[in-house]
């Protein structure tokens, strides 16, 4: 990336979340307010795709969102971040968002007191705007498009109402305190991409009841009413991956950094997932309309993946391999006079070979992944 670029940036945290979040506002050098000419640069595009790889998403022309988990791109790293790819970072940007997203915090709360509850960060928008060196000619645009925040596409829904929602489904991997690895399903709206601990899988739709939540009274908390028994079913028993654990250690006087490679087969580490856990979304009402326009997004998407051939020869080859993995297993088990586990792989065994046999007879070379996910998907 060219490190002469000329933008001035501003981060701060989003007044209008929860959980953490930042906003990341970009514009072109030396202006205090959001110039759009600076989104058709080339440089923007490439500035873009680097902090998306940071968890931010962009919400509007020229501003950035962390998400709510964010736990590696603070205010301090992301200024380090974008200072050493050309950007420099502006007080008086800083002040002009500052300062029209405070007069639009003013504007929320008293829409507030009628309709709608918001939730407010910890940090300071009250600045004197007295000495602001911000003159009106220069103010954000943000300001003017207040009135569009609150002309909500789609209905709130009610305590106990359902909702279904189209998402990306990962088996995400970690460990408690005890060292025990902690394997479960997870959802994203934005992201598809795989990390070290998580693995992207497909797309899943599921209904999601609103529930209430004490600690987070202003949010929209939805629950899927699917388990973690039930995507489990969706996903097909050949499915496999890895996983990757880093851990700072102690060498001498010095810390080394070691990584650790999890390799692991569906079928075997099924065990660890909690069955009756759902997946939980919180958002608030500003949040809601882009989720459900992420979830339509992600509807049309998966007609897109469920049409996508995987040749029936790849399928044969991974499910044999299973096939001997979990035979060997079941010996061992056996051997070790551990009867009722064995059974269980037996009957995994008894599966595969009968979906294998299955394969052979369609002499097809190829399969839609749709049909691949019914084929194997566990009963």
């Amino acid at each position: 990336m060219n490190k002469n670029i000329e933008f001035d940036f501003c981060i701060i945290p989003n007044p209008f979340a929860s959980g953490g979040r930042n906003m990341i506002f970009i514009t072109k050098a030396g202006e205090s307010f959001l110039n759009r000419e600076v989104s058709s640069n080339k440089e923007y595009e490439d500035i873009k795709e680097v902090l998306e790889k940071f968890g931010y998403t962009e919400t509007d022309y020229l501003q950035f969102e962390s998400s709510n988990n964010a736990t590696d791109s603070t205010i301090m790293e992301m200024k380090s971040l974008l200072k050493e790819l050309g950007l420099s970072y502006s007080r008086e940007l800083e002040v002009s968002i500052v300062s029209d997203l405070n007069n639009l915090k003013v504007e929320t709360d008293k829409v507030a007191q009628n309709n709608l509850e918001f939730i407010y960060g910890e940090g300071d928008f009250n600045l004197e705007t007295e000495d602001s060196p911000i003159k009106d000619k220069t103010k954000n645009k943000l300001i003017e498009s207040k009135s569009e925040l609150f002309k909500f596409k789609y209905k709130e829904p009610e305590l106990q109402e359902k909702v279904s929602l189209y998402f990306y489904l990962f088996l995400e991997f970690g460990f408690n305190q005890a060292g025990n690895p902690i394997i479960q399903f997870g959802g994203d709206f934005k992201d598809s991409g795989d990390y070290d601990d998580r693995n992207y899988i497909k797309i899943v739709k599921s209904d999601f009841l609103r529930v209430k939540d004490d600690k987070s009274p202003n949010s929209i908390i939805l629950q899927s009413c699917k388990s973690q028994e039930d995507f489990l079913k969706e996903i097909g028993i050949l499915y496999s991956g890895f996983f990757k654990y880093q851990k700072r250690l102690e060498k001498g006087e010095s810390m080394i950094l070691k990584e650790t490679k999890f390799p692991y087969k569906l079928a075997e580490v099924r065990k660890h997932l909690k069955p009756d856990q759902s997946i939980v979304v919180e958002t608030n009402r500003m949040g809601y309309d882009r989720l459900i326009k992420l979830s339509k997004k992600i509807k049309t998407e998966s007609v897109y993946e469920g049409n996508t051939f995987i040749a029936t020869g790849d399928i044969e080859y991974e499910a044999e391999e299973l096939s001997k993995f979990l035979s060997n297993k079941m010996a061992l088990l056996s051997d070790n006079e551990e009867f009722e586990e064995a059974s269980k792989i037996k009957r995994d065994v008894e599966f595969i070979r009968e979906k294998i046999e299955f394969i052979k007879s369609l002499k097809k070379p190829e399969i839609t992944t749709e049909e691949y996910f019914k084929l194997f998907s566990i009963s």
